[in-house]
């Protein structure tokens, strides 16, 4: 029977409304993954996960599997001893485990750290790799972590540490989006690409704190492993402000190096803005709320920013966001207004979707400046002209008439019924010398898959890959080839070398066109973008007028406007 006022075991029946708050929007995958480190709380969530899932057995029921994932970062003496202490868990309670050590120094992967370096940013990014390729491999497209309460708390006091926006103040969500990482390509360790779009991270821990997690491990007789690297405040910011929270009088006492200091200096001046005034050493219950309170605030603009976007856009073409001006007029409060522009500027951008890039860095001046233009009731008026203010997104004051896009030079030419609106569009390619916009042969605008057309189809006929080819182009659109569907003739100029397939960007909208080229000469045999705007009509009534579109290719804008 629980002592009053001592942390609890978590129960099945609490954990199952747990999980059910982190269900991804698509629905659950039969497989879920959990990412094993061995401590207690991978070790509790991995233990929660199967005894649910042992508990439903209904065929109908998702996920219905649950597999357990542990990377070897084979940069301690102890780690195989880690990797085999996750190994015996799993198979302990019936779940399938699988472990990977990390390949240092081959591929996108770096050197191996050497003893004393700063690793622990390397290794972050070396896992998730893996994890992301693991999961692939075994076929799910969720990984659950064991992220708690108290973690969010961390993570949140880092992000104002860093000097984040009060909505990055809201700490993490307890389902995301995987993203297509960082880097612009495969040769990046931290590249995830349009795989990573359709893989979710889940935490159903994270309303539950640290020492629930230890009393249900405690209550099961669950084994876990403690990593002392944790509890180094030297190491990491996050170290030190959990050491700090745990009740370290002071930065004295923590011999914490300089940019740490500066760090925890950052975080306890953001903390004196909250409504309730904290610092560091408020203690982790008061911390909590105050984290709460940013984290509720987030979901708050989530909500409306979702709302908002839906009422005020207007048909485009794939790959730009039109929003009509008379619709976001009354839009006051900043924070909405930053929301929405984060949102369209990760939509729209050629960086990879979910990047700080993607949203500008997420820096305040650029912000501003974007929010303040967008705002003027009158830009024609104003002189407002189209502009870039980082993220790769050109924004442009445009006027929608009779279901068309118009531009205007002069005020003069408005109509009485144009809706005035702001066209978001990928930012013009610029040649450095001439600085005018073009598309080069070594543009991300302009490819030869030709080579990654005829491998697919070596892999195809051999039975050992799929019978398409997917191509991710500027990071925007997902160009997919039906193998069996090519024409004969294509198909036999590919391998012989005689013919090619290009991806080139077409020239307003930058949305990709599929050449042929054989004996030197290029025709189009594809330019047809689906459309998934769920508008009433479509953005142009003679949208398809001209286009070519053939049955083997499918052109689809990946990127989405939702908040994960």
């Amino acid at each position: 029977m629980p002592i009053y006022g001592q942390p609890t075991a978590i129960s099945n029946v609490e954990f199952s409304h747990m999980l059910k708050k982190t269900k991804p929007p698509v629905g659950w995958s039969n497989k879920i993954a959990v990412a094993n480190s061995g401590g207690p709380d991978s070790t509790c969530l991995l233990f929660l996960i199967n005894r649910y899932l042992l508990e439903h057995p209904s065929p109908s029921l998702r996920p219905r599997r649950v597999i357990s994932f542990t990377v070897d970062h084979d940069l301690q003496k102890k780690s195989s001893d880690m990797a085999n202490h996750c190994r015996l868990f799993a198979q302990s309670i019936g779940v399938e485990h699988i472990t990977r050590k990390i390949p240092w120094g081959e591929g996108a992967y770096p050197p191996r750290p050497s003893p004393g370096d700063m690793f622990e940013r390397t290794a972050r990014d070396a896992r998730y790799a893996l994890l992301l390729q693991t999961l692939t491999r075994a076929d799910a497209d969720v990984l659950a972590v064991g992220h708690h309460a108290d973690d969010q708390v961390e993570t949140a006091l880092m992000r104002l540490g860093m000097g984040s926006t009060q909505l990055g103040a809201g700490g993490m969500r307890a389902c995301r989006r995987w993203g297509m990482g960082a880097g612009m390509n495969d040769r990046s360790l931290t590249w995830a690409g349009h795989k990573g779009m359709s893989k979710w991270i889940v935490r159903p821990l994270l309303d539950v704190g640290k020492d629930r997690i230890l009393a249900t491990c405690e209550q099961n007789n669950l084994e876990y492993i403690t990593d002392p690297t944790n509890f180094q405040p030297h190491i990491t910011i996050r170290n030190a402000i959990r050491r700090l929270i745990d009740g370290t009088p002071d930065l004295d006492h923590l011999n914490l190096p300089p940019d740490i200091i500066e760090k925890v200096e950052s975080i306890n001046k953001s903390l004196s803005s909250v409504p309730a005034p904290l610092d560091l050493t408020a203690g982790l219950e008061s911390l909590r709320g105050a984290v709460n309170f940013f984290h509720s605030q987030l979901e708050d603009v989530d909500s409306q920013v979702d709302s908002i976007l839906k009422r005020c856009r207007l048909p485009s073409p794939p790959g730009t966001f039109l929003m009509a001006l008379a619709s976001v007029s009354d839009v006051k409060r900043f924070l909405l207004q930053q929301g929405m522009v984060l949102r369209i500027l990760r939509t729209i951008s050629f960086y990879p979707w979910g990047s700080l890039q993607s949203e500008a860095g997420r820096r305040q001046l650029s912000l501003k400046q974007i929010i303040t233009k967008l705002w003027n009731p009158d830009p024609f008026t104003a002189g407002i002209k189209p502009f870039v203010a980082g993220g790769g997104v050109l924004w442009k004051p445009v006027v929608f008439r009779r279901e068309k896009i118009k531009d205007v030079t002069r005020v003069s030419d408005l109509l009485s019924d144009d809706t005035v609106a702001w066209l978001a569009t990928r930012q013009p390619p610029f040649d450095k010398k001439k600085k005018l916009p073009q598309i080069a042969r070594d543009s991300p605008l302009f490819r030869d898959i030709t080579n990654l057309l005829v491998y697919g189809l070596d892999l195809w006929k051999t039975n050992n890959g799929p019978d398409y080819v997917e191509i991710l182009f500027d990071c925007r659109f997902l160009v997919s080839f039906r193998l069996p569907h090519i024409p004969i003739e294509i198909l036999s100029a590919l391998m012989s070398g005689r013919g090619k397939l290009l991806l080139q960007a077409s020239s307003r909208w930058y949305s990709p066109l599929v050449l042929y080229q054989d004996h030197g000469a290029a025709r189009i045999v594809h330019s047809l973008v689906s459309d998934d705007f769920s508008g009433a009509h479509s953005w142009d009534n003679k949208s398809t007028e001209g286009k070519v579109c053939v049955d083997w290719i499918v052109v689809k804008f990946i990127r989405t406007l939702n908040a994960i």
